[in-house]
């Protein structure tokens, strides 16, 4: 939540913002490496990729799981700080639209949610040992729902920075403008094959 300087004015929650982004960057990356990991022979690459989609479902219930989780997107959006700036980014609004990014009617995420929570409370958080088979969800739409938070963040970002002249929300305007979602996908692609490259370099 947003804290009280000196002056007795509140600070707006950029630490807030900041591990909610970090997070959410890390389940698009993860969703692509998970992709790029697919097709490829031998024992090590469905190891590779189950390990990375593991840790998508994670990331993703961080931040859309359990309203208990420290870095469920409702927590920032209930901060008054965040609120000031309209309704659409009071907590309905913004579900809404996370849920219309991804084509879902309440009824559809529920049973998403049910499906990543599964994969995550069977084979993440805790393991299963009747079941050997790990089950993933439609992994794309933890992708899409990230992106569409990163957005929101990101248009938070740029009301703030209306009404404030903190070089840390310039910082952040920055961040946005340079890494925005569009390009997360090629820049995957680029650190895989630059990743595997200079694997097989050092073995060589």
């Amino acid at each position: 939540m947003a804290g009280v300087n000196s002056q007795g004015n509140m600070q707006l929650p950029i630490r807030q913002l900041k591990l909610r982004e970090m997070v959410a960057s890390r389940c698009i990356q993860g969703v692509y490496y998970f992709d790029l990991c697919t097709g490829h022979e031998s024992f090590f690459w469905p190891y590779v990729q189950n390990s990375i989609g593991e840790a998508v479902c994670l990331l993703w219930c961080h931040l859309f799981g359990s309203k208990s989780d420290d870095l469920h997107f409702t927590k920032f959006f209930e901060d008054a700080e965040v609120n000031q700036f309209g309704g659409q980014y009071q907590v309905d609004a913004v579900r809404s639209r996370l849920l219309m990014s991804a084509g879902f009617d309440q009824t559809d995420y529920l049973k998403f949610w049910e499906e990543v929570k599964l994969c995550r409370d069977k084979f993440v958080a805790h393991r299963d040992v009747d079941d050997q088979t790990v089950i993933f969800p439609r992994i794309d739409q933890c992708r899409v729902m990230s992106e569409e938070l990163r957005d929101i963040l990101s248009e938070c970002i740029d009301e703030w920075a209306k009404v404030s002249n903190d070089p840390k929300i310039v910082s952040m305007q920055d961040y946005y403008r340079w890494h925005p979602n569009r390009a997360m996908k090629d820049e995957c692609k680029k650190q895989f094959k630059f990743g595997i490259q200079s694997v097989y370099s050092g073995l060589s």
